[in-house]
């Protein structure tokens, strides 16, 4: 994994459009959040445009979702 990125890939990062920003590891990564369903707590599992991908009573079954699927999970704070 490369630790940083050319002058050219940050400079195309800083200039893309909205749209495109929206789009960016759609296809790549999920992240996962912790949630109430019906009292009890699920973990959900989000794409990277924020578009909810499902949801587990157990967090085995949230991350095993995401590898099936070909995910990564990032980090957000």
């Amino acid at each position: 994994m490369r630790s940083s990125l050319s002058a050219r890939e940050a400079y195309g990062l800083h200039h893309m459009t909205a749209e495109q920003l929206r789009y960016l590891g759609t296809q790549e990564v999920a992240y996962l959040k912790v949630g109430r369903r019906d009292d009890k707590q699920v973990f959900m599992v989000f794409g990277a445009d924020g578009i909810p991908l499902g949801g587990a009573d157990e967090l085995e079954n949230a991350v095993e979702m995401v590898v099936e699927n070909g995910l990564s999970f990032v980090t957000v704070h």
